[in-house]
């Protein structure tokens, strides 16, 4: 039973892979019609777009903020200083490359810090992968 079942995790795992590289193919095509419909949009000065069966297109405009040429220090200061905008400043850590350190103190055998894991859960999780082959 078990073998049998590793050999359909396997053939599912092909299917996704095909299924994720059209998706793919059709991420890129879409990207590419993107410029062109905006304009068109623009020159025909709609507001609101055409229904079509089953999909609902919009126009989705979203504002983005960071630092300038990355200079977190300085912008961290900035925000700090205006009372708008302090509780926009934290402390944080990034978990990705936390995670990365503690594995990499688990292969070497370096102990983690003292009070470490009082403060930083530390959980594993394993899970059975596959990649395209041929």
């Amino acid at each position: 039973m078990s073998a049998e079942l590793l050999a359909a995790f396997a053939v599912l795992y092909h299917e996704k892979l095909e299924a994720e590289g059209r998706v793919e193919e059709m991420k890129k095509r879409l990207a590419a019609m993107q410029e062109p419909l905006l304009t068109f949009i623009s020159e025909q000065g709609w507001k609101t777009l055409p229904r079509f069966p089953g999909v609902t297109v919009y126009i989705d405009t979203r504002s983005y903020a960071k630092a300038r040429d990355g200079d977190t220090a300085a912008a961290n200061a900035m925000l700090k200083a205006n009372p708008m905008t302090a509780a926009f400043v934290s402390e944080r850590f990034n978990s990705a490359t936390l995670a990365s350190w503690v594995r990499e103190c688990g292969r070497n055998g370096t102990p983690l810090p003292a009070g470490f894991t009082d403060h930083i859960e530390v959980t594993e999780q394993v899970q059975l992968q596959a990649r395209r082959t041929g």
